[in-house]
Parts: C-alpha cells; sequence; structure tokens
C-alpha cells in the first residue's frame, strides 16, 4: 500500500470501493487530517456506503467538527431524528410551547416519515 491513511482505513477503502477510485477515496480522506484522524476516517466510509461523492461531503464535515461524524457513525440510535420517540418529544415540545403540532407529527408513532 502506498497510500496517505493508515492500513486499517485502506483496508476499509478496498471492502467499500472499486479497485479503479481506491487512491481517490484515500486521497479524499487524507484532507481530513484532525483529532481521531483514523477512526473518522474509517467512519467516514461507513457513512458514505461506497458513494464518492458522500465521501468528500463527509471529510468536509469533519474539517468542520469531526465529532458529528462520529457521532452518526457510532450512535445511531441516539443520532436517528425520525424515530417513534424524537416525533413524541417534539410533539410534546410543541404542545409545551403552545404551538400548534405539525400534522407529520400528529399521524401515528408507527409511522416512519421520509
Amino acid at each position: 500500500m502506498n497510500s496517505p491513511v493508515s492500513q486499517n482505513v485502506w483496508d476499509k477503502i478496498k471492502a467499500d470501493f472499486d479497485s479503479a477510485i481506491r487512491a481517490e477515496i484515500a486521497e479524499i480522506l487524507s484532507f481530513y487530517n484532525g483529532n481521531e484522524r483514523e477512526r473518522v476516517q474509517i467512519d467516514i466510509l461507513h457513512l458514505a456506503k461506497g458513494d464518492k461523492d458522500e465521501v468528500y461531503t463527509l471529510v468536509d464535515t469533519a474539517k468542520k467538527d469531526y465529532r458529528d461524524i462520529i457521532y452518526w457513525a457510532e450512535y445511531l440510535e441516539e443520532s436517528q431524528i425520525n424515530t417513534p420517540e424524537k416525533r413524541k418529544q417534539m410533539r410534546e415540545l410543541f404542545q409545551w410551547l403552545g404551538i400548534e403540532v405539525p400534522s407529520y407529527l400528529k399521524e401515528s408513532e408507527n409511522r416512519v416519515v421520509e
């Protein structure tokens, strides 16, 4: 491997991307050189799910606040915004504030809104 990323990151790149773009993905990831570099790069790959454009977007996000990447990748349940519990919390917040609850929050808690 002749890459600007660690062996662990390179292994994840090989698992997720076609050989034709692996070096490019490693290069994109090298632009994140902040805190917890290897962890964040692996999390970026996990979140990108094989999408090169998403790697660009996530690297840019990591450069602004790497903790967002860790949160989204490693704390899936907590980071989801469209769960029955989160919708219930939002309904309660609207009610507490005395604001009309939006219709999409009034619907069944089992319905997933996209």
